[in-house]
């Protein structure tokens, strides 16, 4: 929570809401995950100074944990990403359903966590990098109008030609019938 409008808690545990001086039930949840990251990679999320960690932690995704650790199951590094989603209404609704899918992880279980798929991915990348996103939008579009246009000036020389190629075959045609 806040006082004074100055955030209260450990920088490198907040969740992106916290650190704007709120805070709601999901902010457990995120602030577990930053621990569960810390326990299985030996570091929190984010390095730096507390104002640096707050930044990192409203502004980018934090990274995944099979980044540092190869041998963590990718069960449990969904459930991690699960609980430090930046979107509160994206992580568990409790903590409670956190202590389950954990409890089903170590029970071998399939855990209700799913991990984003490449659009979803492409889709929060746009949203944090909107210059760049907007860039590659407008050049995949122009490439694409490019396309059609070179195909359609393609399908009228193709069909000039045949044209051309039927009008000197009926000509032919006729010269050789004038000629017998």
């Amino acid at each position: 929570a806040a006082s004074n409008g100055v955030p209260k808690g450990t920088p490198a545990y907040m969740a992106p809401e916290q650190a704007d001086c709120g805070g709601i039930a999901a902010s457990d949840q995120y602030s577990l995950g930053c621990t569960l990251y810390e326990l299985l990679t030996g570091q929190t999320p984010f390095a730096g100074g507390p104002a640096q960690q707050l930044f990192l932690h409203r502004s980018q995704p934090v990274p995944g944990v099979r980044k540092s650790r190869r041998d963590v199951p990718r069960d449990l590094e969904t459930v991690l990403a699960k609980c430090v989603e930046k979107e509160p209404g994206r992580r568990y609704a409790s903590c409670g359903a956190l202590a389950e899918d954990l409890r089903r992880y170590l029970d071998g279980e399939p855990v209700q966590a799913r991990r984003i798929g490449p659009l979803e991915r492409a889709a929060r990348w746009a949203k944090r990098n909107p210059a760049v996103a907007g860039s590659l939008s407008f050049g995949v579009l122009a490439l694409l109008i490019g396309t059609v246009v070179a195909l359609a000036q393609r399908d009228e020389a193709l069909r000039s030609a045949s044209n051309e190629a039927d009008q000197k075959k009926i000509a032919d045609e006729k010269a050789d019938l004038a000629t017998k």
